[in-house]
């Protein structure tokens, strides 16, 4: 495989293509570059900038016969809001904090979900929020003394 490497990498330096046969063919992508002298004269440069790859159609169709199967995805039952905020609460005992990621993950949700869900929960005063835009976490509120 290193060979192989060495050899490609050669050619396409060189400004040649390469064709593989059964897998592509690769080809040096050209930049150009004009630079004017101090005598005013323009003088034009080209260099390799990248690597074009372009796939076989033999290896196309081999990728396409050997598609993954697609499954049917199995639906699990839904947990209203009561069962979602009852896993956050047990998540803050054992952890200091939750995130919007966090919470999606741990009820098997949506990001949009989770947002509306901890947006109810701010609002019923079971969470508090943290921090700005992306930094935001989510604790548990602090507890007001009850002793005047």
């Amino acid at each position: 495989m290193e060979a192989l490497t060495s050899y490609i990498g050669r050619e396409l330096s060189y400004g040649y293509s390469v064709e593989l046969e059964g897998l592509g063919h690769f080809s040096p992508s050209v930049k150009s570059k004009e630079v004017t002298d101090q005598k005013g004269n323009t003088k034009s440069s080209a260099s390799i900038h990248g690597v074009n790859f372009r796939c076989s159609p033999r290896l196309k169709e081999m990728v396409k016969k050997n598609a993954p199967i697609l499954v049917k995805r199995e639906n699990l039952p839904k947990t209203g809001i009561e069962g979602r905020k009852t896993k956050m609460l047990s998540y803050l005992e054992r952890n200091s904090y939750i995130n919007l990621t966090d919470y999606a993950g741990l009820n098997n949700c949506t990001r949009y979900r989770a947002s509306e869900d901890i947006k109810q929960f701010i609002k019923d005063n079971v969470i508090a929020s943290v921090g700005y835009r992306t930094h935001r976490i989510y604790v548990l509120p602090e507890k007001e003394d009850e002793q005047n």
